[in-house]
This record gives structure tokens, sequence and C-alpha cells, in this order.
């Protein structure tokens, strides 16, 4: 990837990117990657094209699965983000798939906004703060050829971070987290067998210069999350 930076607000990247698989012959994709990023106020960055995603979005994992570093990279949308002293928020759109009239498959699209707040600077890594998630996948069209039925599924997530410095020479810091999840069938044709869920996850996170361990319960009924990890929810994987 090559960026040129136009002048303190605007900047174009393009490249290319590859994913190869270890006993496959060839690549499993190659395409170009272009970002356009625009810094309109400070602390505020528009972004089209390829989008500052996939991890970087800093969703919990019942909802959006690590797996989708490898699987869905790279997102290509449009990303609004904001950086300020107390407050972060992503909100993006990512265009997975695209579609033309009389095309036999669908259009996919995920959207996603994510927000905190911190009591103290976000910057400092400790403190309370308050944090909210939500992601919804669609996958439809009104111009393709396919029987397949519009399907529209979501997640939102609310819940509270604690980080503190228990001041020893091993441990740096310790995050303490609890997070409600809810699951929204949105699709206008059912095709798993109920319309909602929720689930809770609890986990407490130590963490020093060499390592990071981390631990949590999570209870689901009825959970099912589009871009989640299949560990977590009530319907298996297709």
């Amino acid at each position: 990837e090559v960026s040129w930076a136009l002048n303190s607000k605007f900047s174009l990247s393009a490249g290319w990117y590859f994913r190869y698989y270890y006993g496959q012959d060839g690549f499993n994709q190659s395409l170009p990657v272009i970002r356009a990023r625009y810094a309109f106020t400070p602390g505020a960055q528009l972004i089209i094209g390829q989008l500052q995603g996939q991890l970087q979005h800093e969703y919990i994992e019942p909802i959006y699965n690590t797996d989708n570093y490898y699987n869905n990279n790279p997102e290509y949308g449009v990303q609004l983000l904001v950086d300020r002293k107390k407050i972060h928020a992503d909100m993006f759109m990512d265009w997975e798939k695209f579609l033309l009239p009389g095309e036999a498959h669908q259009e996919i699209i995920t959207g996603g906004l994510l927000a905190k707040y911190g009591f103290n600077s976000l910057a400092e890594n400790r403190g309370v703060s308050i944090h909210f998630q939500s992601i919804i996948h669609h996958y439809g069209g009104q111009v393709d050829n396919s029987d397949n039925p519009l399907q529209s599924r979501a997640n939102i997530a609310a819940g509270l971070k604690y980080a503190f410095v228990p001041g020893s020479k091993i441990l740096e810091r310790v995050i303490i987290s609890s997070f409600y999840i809810q699951s929204l069938e949105l699709s206008q044709t059912n095709t798993i067998p109920f319309n909602s869920g929720f689930g809770t996850e609890n986990t407490i996170t130590l963490e020093n210069k060499w390592a990071k361990l981390s631990t949590g319960w999570f209870h689901g009924e009825y959970f099912f999350a589009p871009m989640g990890d299949y560990l977590f929810q009530s319907v298996s994987q297709l």
C-alpha cells in the first residue's frame, strides 16, 4: 500500500490485497484496495473505500468473530470515525457484495455503530467507560434473479468496562467488563426458529507488557449473531 497526503486533512491510499492458503494452487483472493481519508474537523474523519475495519472496530466476540479478519478482509464502503478525549464513535457501512440487475446472487451489506464514553480520558486506559455496539447484516436486492429470501439480522449490545492499575510490576492493568446483548430477526421471511434472543458476557482481562490473559462467562438464550462466533450462538453453522 502507498499513501499520499495532499495536505493535513486529505490523503489517498492505494495498494493490492492478496490472500493465500497453504495447500491451494493460486491466491484465494486478489483485489485492489483504495482509500480516501478526509479529516474534516479535529478528532473526526470520513473514510471512503477500504475501511478501518475488522478487529479495529473493537466489537465484542459474541457479535463479531475474530475470523472475520481473514474471511471478510478487506471491508469496503463508507466510515465515519470520531476520536475525542472522552468519546470514540465508529459508524460504517461495508458493501460486501455488489449486485447488478439480473444476477443470480444477492447483495450483502453490513452496517454498524459503535460508541464509547470514558469518564476519564480514553487515552489513559483506566477508569469506567460506557459502551454501545450495534451491527446489522443484510442479504437482499430488488433486482436479483435469486429465489433466496431477504434476510436482515441485527445485534445490539450495551455494557460497562472498568480498568485499573493494581500497582504491581508483574500486572500492569486489570479490565472488568459486562455486556448485555440483544439479537433481532428483522427479515420478512424468518429462516431460523426464533425471532429474538439475548446474551450476557462478563470478562476479566489481565495485562502486562508481555502478555494478555482473558477469561469470561457467557450465557445466551435463543442467541444468534450474523457476524459473531458460532461458539456463542443458539443456531448451528450452515
